[in-house]
């Protein structure tokens, strides 16, 4: 029944295709062919300077590729041979070679993450080596690396065997990197190997159409996107473009998605900064096919704003929602780096550049050409502050903080109202990353549930209730109230129905959240809908660069005040429950300290870092001699905000009746 509820229905199609997958039907539908289309490159990558930055970097990068191992994860994966393809790099086990829809990815008994294997898959570190090759193209090391590399995939992955045939996404993924080393290097492999390729090539293309049915019916989010783009690309390079029909269903599939994928400020349906990344990438591939409608550049500038509008282009962004390093494009850079994609994208948007930014962002040697706008963009927030879509985001002093008021649909995490914050650069408030997404559920829901993130959870409950791996059986709402400034405050806030939407809630809260920040520290204030004495729980996750006693938390050379609320003590590396971890990239994590707080109250709960009065009388907060109350109507929620003789009000639009 929550499967159902989860799928809605897309869970009748999908019990048919896993009824196929098991009744061996899928045996015929994907038998491999024996004979392959001549292969072309589209030509997705351009050649950098050979002085350039960019150029420097790939070679430093291609040498460590050859010497080290390919990177997944901030891991160095050696690939001697063909099973390395293959091998889980935590177990030390290879995934079995058999036809993929025999192969268990989900149960508690498979071999392990397959997220591992998936991401050396999709062959980004060929890029880097092919554009060695093409820089290079005297010192023969490039192309044999690539064409040794290549060869042991072919015997570790024949067609439709193995698990790198499960995923049509990284089957998509991977012709986007082959487009780019066939049109860098392919003249400086073996014929052997362009033979492989175009058998594979030719496969790739029929195993996309045939499992169509499976991404419409399941995959309605960056799947779709992906997928889409791997049927465009697999026709473009086996000559099949010219099927008008066939081309029409995969624009469709593109269009589609597209105007479900991307809201008009910018955001998108993907609740993470981490695949919004991911799917800007994939806008960008889509431009680089040749796409030039005013829709596609409009959405690659409106996605590329929304990042640098949150700081991309200054330095890391929060971990909000599921984040890993998944990329559509190579880069020599920080994986981790979102301003690399931001700076391409607003470059193809036609929006210019900055004078440093080829020094900072290689993307742009790879994928752009010089811009021939001379003008200066400029995104930083100075002292300010700024609604970003349902995120605010502001600066004052030596603090920077982010306020996350909304949802989404994908790869999200309960998290309405979470604060992140920095101090002089260094982090204080954070989102503790994603830890696993196949490894144990224990960890996967220890990141993405509420008892990860800074919100209030009245009765101990959390905002969304998890299902299985990356669904939520409920779909709540947030909103971003407009900043609100005083001369020595500026005030964030938001409001959102979580407790309302959730079946399993005693009562229908909503919550309301403001922060007011000054140069001295932040306050946290959370408002329940219900007056009566309640008893709350709430988590303070902190930096693993910091350090705290929960009555202090020391960053760097300073410590500052922390207050909780109610009684609290501190969590470092506990496993039952999952508390005290930090995650700075896929597939690691290591203890951190977070503040466990509990209590009961019938007025506002409030906590804080750094030096702030606060006080409470009823249902007002004061901090530093603000007056900040909130009221609730049917289908509203109003701040308002006393300064002396200064009165703001605020409302946000987030209604009890759904």
């Amino acid at each position: 029944m929550k499967d159902l509820r989860a799928l809605g229905f897309g869970a009748f199609p999908r019990a048919a295709y896993e009824a196929s997958k098991i009744t061996g039907a899928h045996r015929l539908l994907f038998r491999p062919t024996s004979r392959s289309r001549p292969m072309k490159s589209v030509g997705l990558s351009r050649i950098a300077p050979p002085a350039s930055a960019s150029a420097h970097a790939c070679l430093a990068d291609a040498k460590a590729r050859v010497n080290k191992g390919v990177v997944a994860f901030g891991r160095r994966i050696p690939l001697e041979g063909p099973n390395d393809w293959i091998t889980d790099p935590e177990t030390g086990k290879a995934w079995p070679q058999s036809p993929w829809w025999t192969i268990d990815i989900r149960s508690n008994k498979r071999l392990g993450d397959v997220k591992w294997v998936w991401e050396i898959g999709r062959h980004r570190d060929l890029v880097v080596l092919a554009r060695a090759a093409a820089l290079e193209p005297d010192n023969v090391e490039w192309s044999q690396s690539v064409d040794r590399l290549l060869s042991c995939w072919f015997m570790a992955n024949p067609l439709e065997t193995s698990i790198h045939w499960y995923s049509n996404l990284e089957i998509a993924l991977r012709l986007i990197s082959w487009d780019q080393v066939i049109g860098l290097a392919g003249h400086q492999l073996t014929a052997a190997t362009r033979d492989a390729m175009a058998l594979h090539v030719t496969q790739m293309r029929r195993h996309l159409w045939r499992d169509l049915p499976y991404t419409v019916s399941s995959m309605r989010n960056n799947h779709s996107l992906g997928d889409a783009l791997g049927l465009l690309l697999a026709d473009h390079m086996t000559g099949h473009d010219q099927n008008r029909i066939r081309q029409e269903v995969a624009e469709r599939m593109w269009r589609g998605q597209f105007r479900r994928q991307i809201n008009p400020d910018g955001s998108m349906i993907e609740d993470s900064l981490s695949y919004h990344r991911f799917v800007l990438e994939m806008f960008i591939v889509k431009y680089l096919l040749g796409d030039r409608s005013e829709s596609l550049r409009g959405g690659i500038g409106a996605s590329s704003e929304y990042l640098a509008e949150l700081g991309a282009l200054e330095g890391r962004l929060p971990q909000y929602g599921d984040w890993d390093e998944g990329r559509v494009l190579a880069t020599s850079g920080d994986p981790l780096d979102v301003g690399n994609s931001v700076a391409l994208g607003l470059v193809i948007a036609g929006q210019g550049e900055e004078p440093d930014w080829r020094e900072r962002f290689d993307l742009l040697d790879w994928y752009a050409p010089r811009s021939s706008i001379e003008r200066r963009i400029r995104f930083e927030m100075g002292h300010g502050a700024k609604k970003v879509g349902e995120i605010l985001a502001a600066k004052r002093g030596d603090w920077q903080v982010w306020l996350k008021c909304g949802s989404g649909p994908s790869h999200g995490h309960a998290d309405l109202g979470h604060l992140s914050a920095q101090y002089r650069g260094g982090w204080v408030l954070v989102d503790p990353g994603t830890g696993t997404y196949n490894g144990p559920l224990q960890v996967r829901n220890g990141f993405r549930v509420s008892e990860a993130h800074n919100v209030l959870r009245p009765l101990g409950e959390g905002q969304i209730e998890p299902h299985r791996a990356f669904r939520w059986m409920s779909s709540p709402a947030g909103r971003a109230g407009r900043v609100l400034e005083t001369p020595s405050a500026t005030i964030l806030w938001g409001a959102h129905d979580a407790y309302v939407v959730r079946d399993s809630s005693p009562w229908p809260w909503r919550i309301a959240r403001a922060v007011v920040l000054t140069e001295e520290g932040l306050v946290a204030i959370d408002w329940r809908e219900d007056d009566n004495q309640t008893a709350f729980s709430l988590t303070i996750p902190l930096s693993r660069d910091c350090t705290s006693d929960g009555g202090s938390v020391t960053v760097g050379a300073d410590r500052l005040a922390l207050r909780a609320p109610g009684s609290f003590r501190v969590a470092v590396g506990e496993r039952d429950p999952f508390l005290g971890w930090d995650s700075p990239t896929y597939g690691t994590w290591a203890p951190a300290p977070w503040v466990v707080a509990a209590g009961a109250s019938s007025g506002p709960v409030t906590w804080s870092v750094g030096s702030v009065q606060i006080s409470s009388d009823s249902d007002v907060a004061v901090v530093d001699g603000l007056r900040l109350a909130v009221t609730w109507s049917e289908r509203q929620v109003r701040l308002s905000v006393k300064a002396n003789r200064q009165r703001m009000e605020d409302v946000v639009p987030v209604g009890r009746l759904q």
